[in-house]
C-alpha cells in the first residue's frame, strides 16, 4: 500500500515536473535559423517611377533562411500595381536568396527583431519616413506573406478602391473577421490616414 502511494506521488511529481519544463521551453522558444543565414539589407539605386503613387511595405518570415517561391510571385504581382516595395523580414537570410527579389523591391531588410508582422511594418514605415519617400505617394499597402497573393489580379481591386477616394474611411482591406467582434486581418490592408500614423 505504501509503495503504491509513493509510486502515485512520484508519477504526479514527474508529471508536474514535465509540465513545468514544457512551459519553460515554450515560453523561451527561440527559432533556430540555419548557421550560414545572415542579417542583410539592400537599397536599390534605381529611382522610383511614380506611376501608381502607391508603396507597399511587405512583412515576411522564414525559419529556413530562404524566400519561398509563392512570396516571389506575390511580390511580382504587387510590383504591377505599386511604385515600390519595402520588404522587411524577421529572420536572417542566405545572401544568394536575395537575388530572387532584388529587381522587385526598392529596399529589403533581413534581421531577427521578434516583433512579428507589425514589427516589420514598423521598420518599413521608419525607412520610408527617414528617407522622405512617402511625400509623393497617395496610398500605402501593408501586406505579409501569411497568405498566397496574386490569385486574382490586384489592378481591379485598386481601381475599385480609387473609386472611393472621396469617401471618408479609415482603412481599406481585403478581409474582415466578424466571428466574435469586428476586427481587421493584418495580412493585406491600406490605412487611409497613414501620414498621421508616421
Amino acid at each position: 500500500m505504501l509503495e503504491t502511494k509513493v509510486s502515485r506521488w512520484f508519477k504526479y511529481f514527474l508529471f508536474v515536473l514535465i509540465c513545468f519544463i514544457v512551459c519553460i521551453i515554450s515560453t523561451h522558444n527561440k527559432t533556430l535559423f540555419p548557421k550560414n543565414a545572415r542579417p542583410y539589407a539592400y537599397t536599390s539605386r534605381v529611382p522610383w517611377q511614380h506611376k501608381h503613387h502607391r508603396v507597399v511595405v511587405f512583412a515576411s518570415f522564414s525559419s529556413t533562411g530562404k524566400i519561398p517561391e509563392y512570396v516571389v510571385y506575390y511580390l511580382k504581382e504587387l510590383k504591377k500595381v505599386s511604385d515600390a516595395i519595402i520588404f522587411v523580414s524577421d529572420n536572417p537570410i542566405f545572401i544568394e536568396e536575395t537575388e530572387k527579389i532584388k529587381d522587385l523591391v526598392y529596399y529589403m531588410e533581413f534581421k531577427r527583431h521578434e516583433e512579428y508582422d507589425f514589427g516589420s511594418y514598423k521598420r518599413g514605415l521608419l525607412f520610408l519616413r527617414y528617407n522622405k519617400l512617402l511625400d509623393s505617394e497617395d496610398s500605402l499597402v501593408l501586406a505579409n506573406d501569411s497568405c498566397y497573393g496574386g490569385v486574382y489580379p490586384f489592378a481591379p481591386v485598386f481601381k475599385k478602391m480609387n473609386n472611393y477616394k472621396n469617401v471618408d474611411f479609415g482603412v481599406w482591406h481585403l478581409i474582415m473577421n466578424i466571428d466574435i467582434i469586428c476586427n481587421l486581418i493584418s495580412w493585406f490592408f491600406l490605412p487611409r490616414y497613414y501620414q498621421v500614423m508616421i
